[in-house]
């Protein structure tokens, strides 16, 4: 008797800690005005985007030219706004050249200095904070592609008098904005 009982006991126990775990299982529903529950799961993909740049560029030496190859991946992106008319827009856009001066590209090794420019598409890129007039990549969720890239173009233009290694940095940033239906800003 005395073993029925810590069967029954452990039985009890045992039903209490799994009877808040059990599986849903399909309902049978087998009388009229019978009701059934089903669970609805609806999963939305990451809303993240992805610029990807190069941790550094060389330019070769003897053809004195490079090229930085900006990429962005929207795939999985699904940002949250208001109206379906309204879009996102993602703007890269190169903010700061590191040994700019009086509106110049330089690479310096230092003490000495080689002006070069940096162009995409054959036309110069402006280097700021307005992501606007300076967008390297210019993508709205409104586009049929979920990828965009960019090839800058960088080109030393005068010739080195002391034998070195002459380096830049080069800032880029990534602002988005909201966008209304006439793809004006909704601040």
């Amino acid at each position: 008797m005395r073993n029925k009982k810590r069967l029954s006991a452990a039985m009890l126990g045992l039903c209490l800690l799994c009877g808040g775990t059990s599986a849903m299982a399909d309902a049978d529903i087998t009388t009229s005005g019978g009701t059934a529950d089903t669970a609805v799961t609806y999963t939305v993909a990451s809303t993240s985007f992805t610029v990807t740049i190069p941790a550094s560029v060389t330019i070769d030496p003897t053809a004195g030219t490079g090229t930085v190859n900006v990429a962005l991946d929207a795939t999985n992106y699904k940002p949250a706004y208001d109206s379906g008319n309204d879009a996102m827009q993602i703007w890269v856009f190169l903010s700061k050249a590191a040994n700019r001066t009086g509106g110049i590209n330089y690479l310096s090794d230092g003490t000495n200095k080689i002006a070069y420019t940096i162009k995409k598409n054959g036309s110069d890129v402006g280097i700021g904070t307005s992501p606007a007039s300076n967008a390297v990549i210019d993508w709205t969720t409104r586009n049929s592609l979920n990828t965009a890239s960019a090839d800058l173009a960088l080109k030393v233009t005068e010739t080195a008098t002391v034998a070195g290694s002459y380096s830049d940095t080069l800032t880029f940033t990534v602002k988005t904005m909201q966008l209304g239906e006439n793809d004006t800003p909704i601040l």
